[in-house]
């Protein structure tokens, strides 16, 4: 008996529920389209679904999330977030003693977002301005037509110790999925600029302790309770990267924001009880 998820896995919360449910010793099983958004996963962790037709248990119902808070929830398994351990183990191996990049950002700079950021330069760097490199009007057009078609763009501006990567393939497949550059980036830096979106919390908070960075937020919420940070308002240049905070940080969030893998099977194996 196999468990099968009909979820359609657009999301990133989603996808990373699915990914470490199957993780599990147990077969797991998604639909066809849902099984193409892993197909960059699928190069870093190998297979990661069963194929072969069979016996199965719809558990689409005890998988559930919420990003506003966040909540995920795997069998009546309850985290913030939940990771696959793989992309965790991922990350861990790109640590180095040596990380280049003291300040990053990556990601789509929206207007609001590139004002935040404009905001903390000035303020860190008086003699430098956020400027975007003016492109003409055949760049943008081409830039605005590769996004529309799906194609993904990336341009890259450093002024004063920040690095900006502004980008558009963490919302496109199948980088979506994984971008493997994203995090190798992420694995070069001191710390990661993490400004909220539509909520306080980000993706980038945990990705950055994942990869041995620390966070720098601009604003509070209960994701980032018990963990070591710095804020908008700190001095860029009165902040030190601490080896100790970010092993700290790094296997709290393993704690956190991480199943392991015999919690899960024990249970699906109820689960899996309770439909013989």
């Amino acid at each position: 008996m196999s468990f099968f998820v009909s979820l359609p896995c657009r999301l990133i919360q989603e996808l990373r529920l699915v990914h470490a449910l199957a993780e599990s010793s147990h077969e797991v099983r998604v639909t066809k389209d849902a099984r193409s958004r892993f197909r960059k996963l699928e190069e870093l962790a190998g297979p990661l679904f069963a194929e072969e037709p069979g016996e199965v248990v719809d558990i689409s119902d005890s998988i559930s999330f919420c990003h506003e808070q966040p909540k995920s929830v795997i069998a009546g398994i309850e985290r913030q977030l939940i990771f696959p351990h793989r992309i965790i183990g991922f990350c861990r191996d790109q640590w180095r003693e040596e990380r280049p990049t003291e300040f990053l950002f990556q990601g789509q700079v929206s207007p609001h977002r590139l004002v935040q950021l404009s905001d903390w330069v000035r303020e860190n760097w008086s003699d430098k301005e956020l400027v975007f490199k003016e492109e003409d009007l055949l760049a943008r057009l081409t830039t605005a037509l590769r996004s529309s078609i799906g194609l993904h763009t990336t341009r890259e501006f450093r002024t004063g110790g920040l690095l900006i990567v502004e980008s558009n393939r963490g919302r496109k497949f199948p980088l979506k999925a994984w971008d493997e550059t994203y995090f190798r980036r992420m694995a070069q830096a001191q710390f990661v600029l993490c400004p909220g979106g539509s909520f306080t919390w980000s993706y980038r908070f945990v990705e950055a302790m994942f990869c041995g960075a620390i966070p720098v937020v601009d604003g509070d919420c209960s994701l980032f309770e018990g963990f070591q940070f710095f804020r908008w308002e700190d001095r860029a240049d009165s902040l030190q990267w601490d080896a100790r905070i970010a092993e700290e940080n790094f296997h709290r969030a393993v704690e956190r924001f991480s199943v392991p893998r015999e919690e899960l099977d024990g249970a699906l194996a109820r689960i899996q009880q309770e439909n013989s």
